[in-house]
C-alpha cells in the first residue's frame, strides 16, 4: 500500500484538483488502516465535488474506524441525500446501527441492498453482514 499511496501523492501534485486521485489515495491509506490521512483526503475530494455519494460513504466508513458515530451517521445520510437507495450507502448504515445497537435497523438496510443490489459487492457485503446478525448469541 506505501507504493500505491506514493504513487497516488505524485498524481495528486500533477493534478491538484481531482477528486478521484484524492479518493484513490484515501482507499489505499485506508487499506493500510491510516484513517485519518484518508479522512484528510476525502474531505479535499468533497471540498473539489461535494455531490459524490461514493466520497460520502467513504468518509463514513473511516469515521466508524475512528468512532466518530455521528459524523459517519451524517456522511452516510449525505450519500443517500444525493443517491436514494444507494446501495454501498445502505451497507455502511446497516454497520453503523449494528454498532449502535439498532439490529432492526441494521437488517432493513442489509436487506433493502439486497433486493436493490443482490449481484453485487454490496449485495455480499449485506449477506455477510446479516449472517453475522442472525449467528450472533442471544
Amino acid at each position: 500500500m506505501p507504493r500505491a499511496v506514493a504513487t497516488f501523492g505524485e498524481a495528486i501534485r500533477l493534478k491538484d484538483n481531482d477528486p478521484d486521485l484524492y479518493i484513490d489515495r484515501a482507499i489505499a491509506l485506508a487499506a493500510a488502516a491510516n484513517y485519518y490521512e484518508a479522512l484528510d483526503d476525502l474531505n479535499r475530494a468533497l471540498e473539489l465535488d461535494p455531490r459524490r455519494a461514493e466520497a460520502f460513504v467513504f468518509r463514513a466508513t473511516a469515521y466508524r474506524y475512528v468512532d466518530a458515530f455521528d459524523l459517519a451517521f451524517q456522511d452516510v445520510e449525505s450519500a443517500l441525500a444525493l443517491k436514494p437507495g444507494f446501495p454501498e450507502a445502505l451497507v455502511e448504515r446497516g454497520a453503523l446501527r449494528r454498532l449502535s445497537g439498532n439490529d432492526a435497523g441494521a437488517r432493513a438496510d442489509w436487506i433493502s441492498v439486497l433486493q436493490r443490489a443482490p449481484e453485487s459487492a454490496a449485495g455480499d457485503a449485506a449477506r455477510e453482514n446479516l449472517a453475522k446478525l442472525d449467528l450472533k448469541a442471544p
